[in-house]
């Protein structure tokens, strides 16, 4: 046997400007470097990328995803398969994709394929004594993401039960207008909830190794699958080492960052301006907060106006280096979450400070007062912004954060990591 490795996934992960991008592309960083550029391989079940970075992602070859009838007749047959596939499966499999996909990994004979989630997963579960290891990324456990948006949904008003998330762009006309529809939206919600559940706790038994980005959610699959073959893994941040020195001056200039349109992400932001706005106006009026990230719908926007003295809208920022080096602090107020935050882990890279919540910072490897503040009352979040503010306290604490990204997830660490989860 060659001694090759494939990475199979949905996406291409250059550029890294998502979460789900930032992980591939340290996952393919160093089966780069262990493997070398003529022996790994980047499979897309996608279309192909204008440009591809091969120096970055080794040999990329696309296979062709399903189409618009393949995710039709799924939908339709969904359930009534006996393997009782999720949403996110149905929409992504196809017969044809999967003889692509077998056809193409048996010629390259590896010793190893990653598998990204359980959307990838699928093609290569069905059998045994396959001659390679497999190995299966699962990113979060979405099951309790969604149990997770269930609690915000009941507790913060306008929050979207979608059931298909980033996939609706690729229905077909007449099925995203029927999941307008609350009604329908909340059935399939549960629907697939269940369902995804149902697949998370039976992936253990179907590959060599399942990880997870956050190691409290690994412990939970471990404990309800009752496996011995799941484990956390540390993302790596797609960083160079020109990170520019912290310059902060002492100045009240906050950061809020991420997208929009996560519908948690989007609760969680509504929710501190609602609670801590008039606070900070009041008791610390020269405060500037900075809401960077695409998606900011009609509510935000009015918040915003309404404190405009203290509340900058930005939009989308391509180039962050310079907030995160000069903020006082980064602001994570989520009101629930799943995986782990890469926001919070880039504040830890560039040693910036961050206000957050337990949820905000869950999995990582952060300590209260120490590299971080953990407060889960919103309405307190004002009170540890101004204690941020003194410029020995904020030194300190961008210290320590600094050392933590350096000890726990460095380039260095994060790998000797991966030298044992992939042998």
């Amino acid at each position: 046997m060659n001694r090759k490795a494939v990475l199979i996934s949905n996406k291409y992960p250059f550029p890294a400007d998502d979460g789900k991008k930032t992980v591939l592309a340290g996952l393919a960083a160093y089966l780069l470097e262990k493997y070398g550029k003529d022996d790994f391989v980047y499979i897309v079940i996608g279309k192909p990328e204008a440009r591809t970075d091969e120096a970055r992602s080794g040999r990329t070859i696309f296979v062709r995803p399903p189409g618009r009838l393949a995710q039709l007749w799924n939908l339709i047959t969904l359930v009534f398969r006996k393997d009782s596939p999720s949403l996110q499966e149905a929409l992504t499999w196809s017969t044809i994709t999967s003889r692509e996909l077998h056809a193409l990994v048996d010629e390259l004979a590896p010793e190893l394929v990653v598998l990204d989630t359980i959307r990838v997963g699928q093609y290569f579960s069905k059998h045994e004594n396959y001659p390679y290891r497999r190995i299966l990324y699962m990113d979060d456990l979405f099951y309790l993401r969604f149990e997770r948006l269930l609690q915000v949904a009941h507790s913060q008003h306008g929050v979207e039960l979608d059931p298909v998330g980033t996939f609706a762009p690729h229905l077909p006309g007449f099925a995203r207008t029927l999941l307008r529809s609350r009604i329908l939206q909340t059935f399939l919600f549960r629907f697939e909830m269940s369902r995804v559940k149902q697949r998370e706790i039976k992936s253990p038994e179907h590959f060599e190794r399942c990880l997870l980005i956050n190691p409290n959610e690994a412990r939970t699959l471990t404990e309800i699958a009752g496996a011995d073959n799941v484990f956390s893994i540390r993302p790596l941040l797609s960083v160079d080492d020109g990170r520019p020195e912290r310059n902060h001056a002492g100045t009240p200039n906050f950061l809020i960052f991420g997208s929009l349109r996560h519908p948690v992400y989007r609760a969680s932001v509504i929710r501190f301006l609602e609670t801590c706005m008039e606070d900070i106006r009041q008791n610390m009026p020269a405060t500037r907060i900075q809401i960077v990230g695409a998606g900011a719908d009609a509510t935000i926007k009015m918040l915003a106006a309404k404190y405009a003295n203290n509340i900058e809208l930005t939009g989308f920022v391509d180039n962050l280096e310079s907030l995160f080096a000069s903020s006082c602090a980064l602001l994570v107020p989520m009101l629930a979450a799943g995986g782990l935050k890469l926001k919070a882990l880039t504040a830890l890279y560039y040693g910036l400070p961050m206000i957050s919540t337990s949820s905000g910072v869950d999995g990582l490897e952060v300590e209260d007062n120490f590299d971080c503040i953990v407060e889960n009352r919103l309405d307190l979040f004002p009170e540890h912004m101004k204690r941020l503010c003194d410029a020995r306290l904020n030194r300190e604490i961008s210290t320590n954060a600094r050392q933590t990204f350096l000890k726990y997830y460095s380039r260095d660490s994060v790998f000797a990591e991966y030298d044992n989860l992939f042998g």
